[in-house]
Formats: C-alpha cells, structure tokens, sequence
C-alpha cells in the first residue's frame, strides 16, 4: 500500500528529473506515479481532491519539457483510469 505522502515525494523526483534534462527518467517517474495511484487508499475527501490533483499534475507536468525536444505526447494521452472515478460517493 502507498501513502499520498510517498507519491508526493514521487512527483518531486520526477519533477528534479525533467528539471535535470533527464527527460526519459522524468517520463519514467512520473508514468510510475500514474501507475501507482490506483493503489492508493484515501480516507477522507480532502486526501481525495489531493490525488486528483496529483493525477492533473503529473498527466501534464512533463510534457513542455519533452516537447521541447521533440518528443510529442498529448496532454490528454494520458488519462485517470474510471474506477478512480468519484462519482458513485458524491453526496447527492
């Protein structure tokens, strides 16, 4: 089981990476951090909107850099897998 804790240090890693030129390692990371969240367990729904904005972040976050030099990668390619979808514990 992974903390929201770990996957923050995860995405500064990935981050330092890219920021670092070692464009392929930051890619790396940060597809790991993506494959990682389905494992997460939250307990509350503060720690929820914090994996989701992690998700937005670590979607996004390498593409300018990787851009850059030439290698192109939708913003979009990759997206949240549904069962981290919200919706069936929203209060209604």
């Amino acid at each position: 089981m992974f903390s929201l804790t770990q996957l923050e240090e995860s995405l500064k890693k990935a981050y330092r990476a890219v920021t670092e030129g070692k464009f392929g390692d930051g890619l790396t990371r940060f597809t790991a951090l993506l494959h990682t969240i389905p494992l997460l367990v939250v307990d509350t729904r503060k720690e929820v909107d914090d994996v989701k904005e992690l998700i937005s972040i670590a979607k996004c976050a390498p593409m300018p850099h990787l851009r850059a030099v030439g290698v192109c990668v939708p913003c979009h390619a990759v997206s949240p897998s549904p069962a981290m979808s919200t919706s069936g514990s929203q209060q209604r």
